[in-house]
């Protein structure tokens, strides 16, 4: 029996503020709630946002921190490769990932009562938290040829420590999709990110300053590709969309841009809705909100998620026939 394919996308810009973290929890929850799909979303951003809207604490201490008490996050993984050049094993991983939970106030039946209840998310989480990550990347730009304490030859594998840490994932566990939320410049925990993955989902608002940064991330993953050459963008993904004159004609030269190099622009525009920072500063993702005023954002989520399914079935179609040939 051949194991199923598990699809890796990085959710990368290089602009901050586009949105990256939010579609990523959403999306996941979406593609595990609505759709059945196993799904793992990576924390790569020493920001720790995404570990924040999935309820996690990001002030306590990670593991590279603290031995003792410590969270066991993603850099707490990519440690055991830094520091002692082993691969993490399976029990490493499992005891890392986690499922996160929210509360949630529930009326008991036939009472006026409300009682509060511990529930989970439809996806798992590799979190980050605390400074891990963060030291991780001093780690990786540090001139001391031996701060790879055990094998110090190993530094000139950092750019592969994510993919050491995701390969084991996909040996050891059955995801669908595996998404990395990363932090908003191409530095090397970003490269990290883009070298795991099969393919990148590229966030953009409907400005300029986001528009004109695509052509930058275009360029430098053109060069990726020497290295990784399945890597592929799987579409350029347009969020706080407003259906102005403005957006739809920055769109459209977007769109032109994106045809002359062969790449999808997502048909799905995540529509802009003001009070989003503050929903998803709340235990529940914004996409399991019931209020009639964000029904459009969630089901945007939905029809990308739609999307997604089917170009990963139109991407098997293709691969299938070519083995075929």
């Amino acid at each position: 029996m051949n194991k199923k394919r598990t699809e890796i996308v990085s959710v990368f810009n290089n602009k901050g503020g586009v949105g990256k973290s939010s579609i990523t929890a959403n999306l996941c929850q979406v593609l595990g709630e609505k759709f059945g799909k196993k799904v793992l979303a990576i924390d790569n951003d020493p920001q720790d946002t995404l570990s924040f809207m999935c309820n996690q604490n990001i002030h306590n201490n990670g593991y590279t921190e603290d031995k003792e008490n410590g969270q066991r996050t993603l850099g707490s993984l990519e440690e055991v490769f830094l520091w002692d050049g082993e691969k993490p094993s399976y029990n490493d991983i499992k005891e890392t990932i986690i499922r996160p939970k929210y509360i949630k106030s529930v009326k008991v039946q036939n009472s006026m009562k409300w009682v509060e209840e511990e529930r989970e998310l439809s996806f798992d989480l590799l979190p980050s938290i605390g400074n891990d990550l963060a030291l991780g990347e001093l780690i990786y730009i540090s001139p001391n040829p031996d701060i790879f304490i055990n094998k110090p030859e190993n530094k000139k594998y950092a750019r592969a420590s994510l993919k050491i840490v995701v390969d084991q994932i996909v040996k050891y566990f059955d995801y669908d999709y595996i998404f990395i939320d990363c932090p908003p410049s191409l530095g090397i925990i970003s490269t990290n990110a883009l070298v795991a993955s099969t393919s990148l989902i590229i966030p953009n608002t409907t400005d300029m300053l986001s528009s004109i940064g695509i052509h930058t991330i275009i360029d430098n993953l053109k060069e990726l590709n020497k290295f990784v050459p399945e890597f592929k963008i799987k579409g350029i993904l347009f969020n706080e969309y407003k259906d102005t004159k403005y957006d739809n004609e920055l769109i459209k030269d977007v769109e032109e841009f994106a045809k002359k190099e062969g790449i999808n622009v997502f048909n799905t525009k995540i529509p802009l809705y003001l009070p989003l920072k503050k929903v998803a500063s709340e235990e529940e993702l914004p996409v399991m909100k019931k209020e009639a005023s964000i029904q459009k954002f969630n089901n945007a989520i939905i029809s990308l998620a739609e999307e997604i399914i089917s170009l990963e079935n139109t991407e098997l179609k293709t691969i299938n026939n070519t083995k075929g040939e």
